[in-house]
């Protein structure tokens, strides 16, 4: 019977499961397709961390197979370009560089979800479910795709791994008012951006006296403002999301 095209293309068993000579044809395929976003050894901003061995969409070989091949809210669908084979290949590849780890969070979730909200104030840029803003990345299923150290990371050091699409843009407009916030849109030529508030702003190069694109997050430091225990307890909130957690 044929496919449906309007339906998600269905997933066997994986046929090259430790085939070692299909797992090197993976890793090339996951070089020229994969790396751009999910970077040496699957751990970036950019995308979900694939070297945790653990995946918000399934921690199945089908359920990597349909992703991939499918595709995702952002992620593309390559079963067009690599067919079934590959896809399969590239499965095979990835199990090899997941690196299940036993991670077990120390602080307290429900202390952390309070100071989230209240204190550390990161609903003013993050969403969680249909609560806060969309400013910054969105929460909600994020310690299914990040490591404790990750989130830890991201708390203390915001710029370490900055992911793509969400630089600071700076504007200065003729009457020298100073804007800022975190990108949208940029090109030669005009610039697009949310501020700290939620607010959205667009300009052209040519209609300000200064619009500039730098690598840096607008979220700020937290080793300075909570304390090791608080984030601690914020990690442990985070890490829960996505993984049954709220």
């Amino acid at each position: 019977m044929a496919q449906n095209p309007n339906e998600p293309h269905a997933a066997p068993k994986n046929p090259f499961a430790n085939d070692l000579k299909a797992i090197a044809e993976g890793e090339e395929m996951y070089r020229s397709q994969c790396l751009p976003c999910h970077g040496t050894g699957g751990g970036r901003a950019t995308a979900p961390d694939l070297s945790r061995g653990t995946y918000g969409v399934g921690d199945r070989d089908e359920d990597l197979y349909r992703i991939i091949f499918n595709g995702g809210r952002v992620m593309p669908a390559f079963g067009g370009t690599l067919r079934e084979d590959g896809v399969w290949k590239l499965v095979s590849y990835v199990r090899t560089i997941s690196k299940p780890l036993v991670e077990k969070p120390t602080g307290n979730a429900a202390a952390g979800e309070k100071v989230f909200w209240e204190k550390g104030k990161c609903g003013q840029c993050h969403r969680v479910g249909f609560k806060g803003a969309a400013v910054g990345p969105e929460l909600t299923k994020v310690g299914a795709s990040r490591s404790l150290q990750y989130l830890q990371t991201a708390l203390t050091d915001p710029d370490k791994d900055l992911g793509r699409g969400f630089a600071t843009i700076t504007v200065v407009t003729k009457d020298g008012k100073k804007l800022q916030g975190v990108q949208r849109g940029y090109d030669f030529f005009s610039a697009q951006f949310y501020d700290a508030e939620g607010n959205f702003h667009s300009y052209f190069k040519s209609d300000v006296k200064e619009l500039t694109r730098a690598e840096k997050s607008l979220m700020p430091n937290y080793s300075k403002t909570l304390s090791p225990a608080e984030i601690n307890d914020v990690v442990t909130f985070l890490y829960g999301l996505g993984r049954g957690g709220k």
